[in-house]
């Protein structure tokens, strides 16, 4: 890993390799995986000792923390609804704390606790898409991926409770975890319109090179990103009707509020 990885080590002791602490706010299905393994490569340097600077936290590990303790059924490990964001909102202000930690990145909620305590030692980031083909994006990604939750047709998808869940996921990552869950709600909106000037970078796939603009200005690195974890085509993908677009796009009415606001703000529209 170490002799596959040094034209990137040689150069970025060369160049200096990034060293402002970074999260990276990774919302499902904004090419996020690209952009953590950029990352990754962003702080690789010829002192290999320090290659633990980088921290991914992986919400599939914690899901399977979450089904031990289920299987516990004590008192003492006793889980709520939303344990897993829970579990990563923790995991976040564990490693934090953590000095040698100068990268973390994962599926994490913004954490009002974590800008309070180390705002100003961490820039936080994030990577936007259209909430439409996001909402789509994951619904096949889940689907090829034998997910419980997207089995079912998307009509009956679209239906479900998880599959309108999905239309909020801005609202959720980008205005943190709230009591009771509620993401559909006006306040929970304007949280998360609010949160968006905490971040000291918000990108757009469709603007993939103003966001290696931006982050380059804000931080000194242009980062080198490729493609991962594509969701592959599906026969019916690209022939949803727009009955069916439009009952999405009303499924994202929330969404599209706070992706706007963040266009507006870092598009200068």
């Amino acid at each position: 890993m170490f002799f596959k990885s040094l034209p990137i080590r040689i150069k970025n002791t060369l160049s200096s390799p990034l060293k402002e602490r970074i999260f990276f706010l990774h919302i499902p299905k904004c090419g996020g995986n690209s952009i953590k393994d950029a990352l990754r490569n962003a702080y690789l340097s010829l002192f290999w000792w320090q290659d633990n600077a980088y921290v991914y936290l992986s919400n599939s590990i914690i899901e399977k923390m979450v089904q031990m303790l289920i299987k516990e059924d004590s008192d003492a490990f006793r889980v709520s609804p939303d344990c897993v964001l829970r579990m990563t909102e923790q995991l976040l202000l564990y490693h934090m704390s953590l000095q040698k930690v100068k990268c973390i990145a994962g599926h994490i909620p913004f954490s009002e606790i974590a800008f309070r305590n180390f705002g100003g030692q961490f820039a936080t980031f994030t990577l936007l898409r259209d909430p439409v083909d996001r909402w789509i994006s994951e619904y096949y990604y889940n689907r090829n991926h034998q997910r419980p939750n997207a089995k079912m047709p998307i009509e009956e998808y679209i239906m479900s409770g998880f599959g309108k869940a999905q239309g909020t996921q801005y609202v959720l990552y980008i205005g943190g975890r709230s009591n009771g869950n509620d993401h559909e709600s006006l306040a929970a909106v304007q949280r998360a319109k609010e949160n968006i000037e905490k971040f000291a970078v918000v990108g757009f796939i469709d603007k993939l090179d103003d966001f290696v603009d931006r982050f380059h200005h804000r931080f000194g690195i242009r980062l080198e990103i490729g493609r991962k974890n594509v969701t592959p085509l599906d026969n019916g993908r690209d022939s949803i009707s727009d009955s069916f677009r439009r009952q999405i796009e009303n499924i994202c009415e929330r969404d599209y509020e706070v992706y706007n606001c963040a266009r507006r703000k870092f598009l200068l529209l």
